[in-house]
């Protein structure tokens, strides 16, 4: 009895250290872990074109290959490297299954759950250029989208059904900080320059229409990226309508998110940083 017992024993604490291990091999992602867990909601819906259906189809009619997550999403890169298709990290919006049985645990869930879908149609609304989104798809539709093959960390296909499930789709930027030293070790120190001018644009344009980023670690987190022509918001769960950002002094505070920015430009990019304050003052001083 003693050495069934300890063979059992052995079985789950086997079965417990591969599900671990193959949790942190596949990052985590399961396609399980993006079907949706909440209702149609009518306050999601977005309106949207035909014409702007056909692109996005035609731009997901191609595999797509795990690309990494975030705290809200698992994202996913084009097999032509141009666009990301992004999906909610559904366990994020509800407690563990220990805790389902609280109504406040369900109802903090709902709430993460509501603010996050806000985010992301006001982006889609707002300010798509500002955010690179083609496309934000929040309730089911029907017949709409196309089955599509997600390749996860290891390799490993799956089909899924888009007109089941909540995605983004967004063109994929460059990070600021390698874009920057790359054209920095190239000798294009204009061109560099253009390029921390976008990052005051894109703050500048967002803040004239009353939309805000919520995020206070803007550069350490990532949050900003290169499309060839412009700077983007990469993760847009946090944007808000916030009329107070017309108000210069608001807008002022949002640049010091930008400020860790400046201390690593300060300390490898002289030039640049010096370039950085002169933007920055010149954007406050026009506002």
């Amino acid at each position: 009895m003693k050495k069934y017992a300890f063979l059992v024993l052995a079985a789950a604490l086997a079965y417990v250290f591969y599900a671990r291990y193959q949790d942190k091999r596949v990052e985590g992602f399961y396609v399980e872990r993006i079907a949706p867990i909440f209702p149609d909601d009518p306050r999601w819906d977005i309106a949207v074109t035909q014409e702007q259906i056909d692109f996005a189809k035609s731009l997901l009619n191609q595999p797509y290959n795990y690309l990494g997550h975030g705290f809200q999403c698992y994202a996913f890169v084009s097999q032509d490297d141009k666009y990301v298709l992004k999906f909610i990290r559904q366990q994020r919006l509800q407690p563990n299954i220990l805790m389902r049985w609280v109504p406040s645990k369900v109802a903090a869930g709902k709430k993460r759950a509501d603010y996050l879908f806000r985010s992301l149609k006001v982006a889609f609304e707002d300010v798509p250029e500002e955010t690179g989104l083609i496309f934000v798809h929040l309730n089911k539709t029907a017949n709409t989208f196309p089955v599509i093959t997600l390749h996860d960390k290891v390799g490993t296909p799956y089909q899924v059904a888009l007109d089941d499930h909540e995605f983004v789709l967004q063109k994929k930027a460059l990070p600021i900080k390698p874009t920057l030293a790359q054209l920095m070790k190239e000798g294009k120190v204009d061109e560099a320059k253009v390029r921390v001018d976008q990052i005051f644009t894109l703050l500048e344009t967002c803040a004239k229409k009353g939309i805000a980023d919520m995020d206070n670690q803007l550069i350490r987190k990532n949050n900003l990226g290169f499309l060839p022509d412009r700077c983007i918001y990469i993760d847009i769960g946090k944007i808000t309508r916030k009329a107070s950002m017309k108000n210069r002094e608001r807008f002022s505070r949002d640049l010091e998110r930008l400020k860790p920015l400046y201390e690593w430009l300060n300390e490898n990019y002289p030039e640049l940083a010096s370039h950085f304050i002169e933007t920055q003052e010149r954007v406050l001083a026009n506002f």
